[in-house]
């Protein structure tokens, strides 16, 4: 994940900056060599977080041969390290494109059904009113046709709310 990317970067910043430290400190007093970006720890997380970013300004460098071993390690870690963090950006979009597919597909599928309930309750709607006007009885005082009616209008209304419910974006 992003977090554990981030933590090795961190992690090989201070330890790079540590030992770049240690070795081109040393190393360059006893050569008589200057050490500039070198004169402590935190002089030295300037050359290993330019590296570790790929951004290498070239201001400081390393000039010992064991302080340029651990430069090219940083180097190679820091390639790795981006490959990692672009190949981990793109698994991560492929799977959120195909969730939102997936999502997307049951969705049509929901309202397609939805829209068949529709169909059949208006058809049956159709049929019951049809078949209600040549009844002429009554059910508690009010015509059947009435009746058919009211539960047809109650039924659709019920069936609205759901239809604009299921089109509302989440």
């Amino acid at each position: 994940s992003a977090v554990a990317i981030l933590a090795v970067l961190s992690f090989l910043v201070v330890v790079s900056a540590s030992l770049l430290y240690l070795v081109e400190s040393d190393r360059c007093e006893e050569r008589g060599l200057p050490c500039a970006g070198f004169e402590s720890i935190p002089a030295s997380f300037w050359f290993s977080t330019i590296t570790l970013t790929t951004v290498g300004y070239g201001d400081v460098y390393p000039f010992t041969a064991l302080g340029r071993a651990v430069a090219a390690f940083l180097a190679v870690c820091a390639v790795i390290l981006l490959s990692l963090s672009a190949a981990l950006l793109s698994v991560n979009l492929a799977e959120t494109k195909r969730t939102t597919q997936q999502l997307d597909q049951t969705e049509k599928e929901m309202l397609l059904e939805l829209k068949k309930s529709w169909d059949t309750l208006a058809h049956s709607l159709a049929v019951a009113n049809a078949q209600a006007s040549k009844v002429s009885t009554t059910v508690a005082g009010r015509p059947t046709l009435q009746l058919l009616e009211d539960k047809g209008r109650s039924l659709c209304f019920e069936m609205q709310e759901c239809l604009s419910l299921m089109l509302q974006p989440h």
